[in-house]
């Protein structure tokens, strides 16, 4: 299966994780794809990334649940750190609305909140550019799931409109459009 809960609600996600997770305890290998490890990372028994289409350094999961002593050893799911007041959050990609570079510092956005990263703009590229971020501006790296159109307001000027509630406007270069535009096919 090819990234099975794409675009899935939480509870529909849970819903077709105990159906594969049943599948396997009764014998069928379960074998599929996906971008975000936070759903699949936390009860696959085995993972492994790629990266840009080679087997990565890092194993998410490993181990054989078959084989005695050999219990899966389990690591966290990738998250983003950002300090927000007095906290450091740990943001799951798929919250993040884009995250964006301002007076040499780059913040996280959420639908409900701003948190300054550690990580720059560039740092961020490289971690989420597989979980389907995109950058879009010079200074905005945004989360395609969270993007409702994209507004041409001339020849050159295009914004990105997102799907936050306030429908907030995301600058996005006429070379990103370019590459959005083949991305996406539309």
């Amino acid at each position: 299966m090819d990234q099975p809960t794409l675009r899935a609600d939480p509870e529909t996600q849970a819903v077709f994780a105990r159906l594969l997770q049943q599948a396997a305890m009764d014998g069928s290998l379960v074998l599929f794809t996906d971008e975000d490890m936070t759903w699949s990372g936390s009860w696959c028994t085995r993972a492994i990334e790629l990266q840009e289409g080679h087997i990565s350094d890092r194993l998410a999961l490993s181990g054989s649940p078959d084989v005695p002593g050999s219990a899966p050893e389990k690591l966290a799911p990738f998250r983003v750190p950002a300090r927000r007041e007095d906290r450091v959050m740990l943001y799951d990609p798929a919250e993040i609305l884009y995250a964006t570079s301002r007076d040499g510092k780059t913040y996280l956005r959420t639908a409900k909140e701003e948190a300054l990263t550690n990580l720059t703009l560039q740092e961020l590229e490289a971690r989420l550019g597989g979980r389907g971020f995109f950058k879009a501006h010079r200074a905005y790296l945004v989360n395609l799931q969270h993007v409702t159109a994209v507004i041409q307001y001339t020849r050159n000027s295009y914004s990105l409109q997102l799907d936050d509630g306030s429908h907030a406007d995301i600058p996005l270069s006429k070379q990103s459009e370019r590459t959005l535009h083949d991305l996406l096919g539309y």
